[in-house]
């Protein structure tokens, strides 16, 4: 199943939050209220490795009460992204265990069209 939500593009050179909402079950089923949370951004599935967002970094957090978690990502590593896009997955590590967390993240990144004007 594939489920579009609209987001604003991540900038590349700026700063940008993603924040994502989870319902109560999932949230629950993969026990996302603790644990280490990981994140790679890649242009593609299989691309090298733009920026990988850590909580024990202090680059994702999360909100229990909102089952929400957040991603910070620094204008240095947007600046990176120079696809039209970026894709991304967590994976959550617990007593030394690592397992995916369901989903896939396609986030657009604006593309300036006029470039190198003088």
């Amino acid at each position: 199943m594939l489920l579009e939500i609209p987001v604003e593009p991540i900038r590349p050179g700026y700063p940008y939050l993603v924040s994502i909402l989870y319902p109560l079950d999932f949230w629950e089923a993969e026990q996302l209220s603790d644990g280490r949370l990981v994140a790679h951004f890649r242009a593609t599935v299989g691309g090298a490795l733009l920026f990988a967002a850590d909580s024990d970094a202090d680059g994702i957090d999360r909100d229990v009460v909102e089952r929400r978690i957040d991603i910070s990502l620094p204008a240095a590593a947007t600046a990176t992204f120079a696809a039209s896009r970026v894709v991304f997955d967590f994976v959550r590590i617990a007593a030394g265990d690592g397992r995916v967390v369901p989903g896939l993240y396609d986030f657009p990144v604006r593309q300036a069209v006029t470039r190198n004007v003088e």
